[in-house]
């Protein structure tokens, strides 16, 4: 019988997630040095034109992963997606030109490319790192996969079915099951559902997931939050613990939740 338990295996794929991002970081940054070096051989040059250009693909790439990707591209708003992406590999490029300039200035290089040149070749280098780091975005289904692949390994407790309810997520139907469920995050025009497993965006309404959520598990308590009543660690003033995650109480809502935690 294992003794992983779920937490712990969450804890283990967000730093196998974490390492993973490093480790390709520091391989990008460590080619970059050779070319450019190889190029120029400037040191001061090649060791400038990686840490730069490092920087401004962190941006770019990360701007993707969490916020184009998942506001646009999962939602079907391909347009939108397409403008708002050429717009930050222009606007990245154009930044990290600057940035080099200033680089070429300090370490002195005489013999670099024209302007035409190096706008193509930051163009094309943001447009191949957002190619490689794509898969990275569905990462996190996979370390989900793994943790719960660990988790059947727990004796199941069979004395009552576990409620679940589907929602679509990352062009899929995803199974949720209520007692997992940790809190529920507004993000405007969708939500993030918290479960031991992973995260999950989904269209539905604050007001929908009320009405889906079992009523005497669940409660609102600010107009961004719900919360699983015993995923609660702690209530300090006006503050929710679950887990690392503190999450505010409203003040529209304060009087009945602490009215529901008397019955408790």
């Amino acid at each position: 019988m294992s003794s992983t338990t779920p937490a712990t295996t969450s804890l283990l794929s967000s730093r196998k997630k974490v390492a993973i991002h490093l480790l390709f970081w520091v391989v990008y940054a460590f080619i970059n040095y050779l070319l450019s070096y190889n190029l120029l051989g400037n040191l001061s040059f090649a060791i400038g034109f990686a840490l730069v250009t490092l920087l401004f693909n962190l941006v770019l790439v990360y701007f993707h992963l969490l916020y184009l990707l998942p506001r646009f591209f999962v939602l079907r708003q391909y347009r939108l997606y397409l403008v708002l992406l050429v717009l930050a590999i222009l606007g990245i490029a154009m930044l990290r030109l600057l940035g080099l300039e200033g680089v070429s200035d300090y370490a002195q290089v005489s013999n670099e490319p024209s302007f035409a040149v190096k706008v193509s070749i930051s163009v094309a280098s943001s447009i191949i790192v957002l190619l490689i780091t794509v898969p990275f975005f569905f990462l996190d289904d996979w370390l989900n996969a793994t943790s719960t692949s660990t988790e059947s390994d727990l004796p199941a407790d069979n004395s009552q079915e576990r409620a679940y309810f589907f929602i679509k997520s990352d062009n899929k139907l995803v199974k949720i099951f209520f007692d997992e469920i940790s809190y529920v995050e507004s993000l405007r025009d969708l939500v993030r559902i918290h479960t031991e497993s992973g995260k999950h965006l989904s269209q539905h309404s604050m007001r929908k997931m009320m009405e889906i959520l079992p009523e005497d598990q669940f409660v609102r308590v600010h107009r961004t939050y719900i919360i699983a009543f015993h995923k609660i660690q702690a209530v300090s003033g006006n503050v929710i613990e679950i887990g690392e995650q503190k999450i505010p109480i409203g003040k529209t809502y304060r009087e009945a939740f602490f009215q529901r935690l008397e019955v408790l």
